[in-house]
């Protein structure tokens, strides 16, 4: 009798619409193949790289959707679905966090060796000339022949400074890492900072 219903008459009987399966739609002219096949190569191209969502991927575990809905119930299927997504939502979040403190240890590595290796930067004059001066560089000479070379600093002075080293949980906090990591990324730093420069840091 429900193959008789059509499909509002059985959404309003049962709650769901019947998803029975459909016989596949003839087969398109050669011109409309042609053009669907340069528009999925240019979409596949665009996507190149990009990772999918995890439901797009994953193939369903059921073939009837309504008759899963039909058997677990209303309340119990929304369950099921909002605890689906909610561990792809953990999932995700928990890479994220690991990806955003290794971004913030190699972010201090580099603060690190910018400070040993100077700075490099621009000054604009008044005309529209660009100078090569910066706060870590030193000047010799005068007027528009004087040259600028770089400070270096020694990785030993750095540590005695306490430049970064001494406030790395501040950097640490400035980039955002959660509190509960601080203590492994900053032994992470540490060990990577003595094993690139050789400095007890």
């Amino acid at each position: 009798m429900s193959e008789e219903l059509s499909g509002q008459q059985f959404f309003e009987q049962h709650g769901y619409y019947p998803t029975t399966f459909r016989e596949p739609r003839p087969s398109l002219s050669r011109s409309t193949t042609k053009a669907r096949g340069a528009y999925q190569a240019s979409r596949a191209l665009a996507l190149r790289g990009r990772q999918l969502p995890l439901h797009w991927t994953v193939p369903p575990a059921f073939e009837n959707p309504g008759m899963v809905y039909e058997t677990l119930g209303h309340e119990a299927f929304c369950e099921q679905v909002r605890q689906y997504y909610e561990t792809i939502r953990n999932a995700k979040l928990e890479l994220a966090s690991t990806w955003h403190t290794r971004w913030a240890i190699r972010a201090c590595l580099r603060t690190f060796e910018t400070h040993v290796r100077g700075f490099r930067g621009q000054s604009v004059g008044r005309r529209g000339g660009i100078f090569g001066k910066a706060t870590g560089q030193e000047k010799f000479g005068s007027g528009s022949r004087a040259t600028y070379e770089d400070i270096l600093v020694l990785p030993e002075k750095l540590v005695e400074d306490g430049r970064l080293v001494a406030d790395l949980k501040g950097y640490l906090r400035a980039y955002g890492v959660p509190e509960a990591e601080w203590a492994v990324a900053e032994r992470l730093v540490r060990s990577r900072l003595s094993k690139a420069w050789g400095v007890k840091a």
